[in-house]
């Protein structure tokens, strides 16, 4: 069964399959050696969610909000001394900028993510696929739909 079904796809304007271009941008990144507290406040002061874990520009692991409260403060680590590397989720899945929604869509319901980093040709972090933001992208494309049905749709019309 298609995860993302294609007539659904072309009524929505996606046309061909839709590539995560859109999703390239600057994302907030750590090193293994850094400290939890250090990724902590580099993702308070981004306003973001995770920090995407890095060797050479590559993506190695991703280190949410979420593993931070589980594995440091729950488990009465220090933050200042507990290293990224002892909380970090090592290989995350990632998503090819020349990927479509569909394919993001199935790797965040197939392995029960929120998150995917974005990697460029070179494999080099290039953006971040939260399902949040999938989730307002498709429903904004529904309410076009939903605006050009209640615009053209006049009851004697047959289509």
């Amino acid at each position: 069964m298609s995860s993302f079904p294609e007539h659904l796809a072309l009524v929505l304007h996606l046309g061909p399959p839709m590539s995560l271009e859109q999703f390239r941008r600057p994302v907030v990144v750590a090193s293994e050696e850094e400290s939890s507290a250090s990724a902590a406040r580099k993702m308070r002061d981004a306003s973001v969610g995770c920090v995407i874990v890095v060797r050479g520009g590559r993506p190695v692991g991703i280190v949410t909000d979420r593993d931070l409260a589980l594995r440091v403060l729950a488990e009465g680590r220090d933050a200042e001394r507990t290293r990224v590397a002892d909380v970090v989720t090592y290989d995350p899945y990632v998503v090819r900028v020349s990927d479509n929604i569909a394919t993001a869509t199935a790797r965040i319901r197939k392995h029960g993510v929120r998150r995917l980093p974005l990697v460029d040709a070179e494999g080099n972090v290039a953006g971040i696929v939260t399902a949040d933001e999938l989730v307002v992208f498709l429903g904004q494309k529904l309410a076009e739909l939903c605006e050009g049905i209640d615009d053209s749709a006049d009851a004697g019309d047959s289509r």
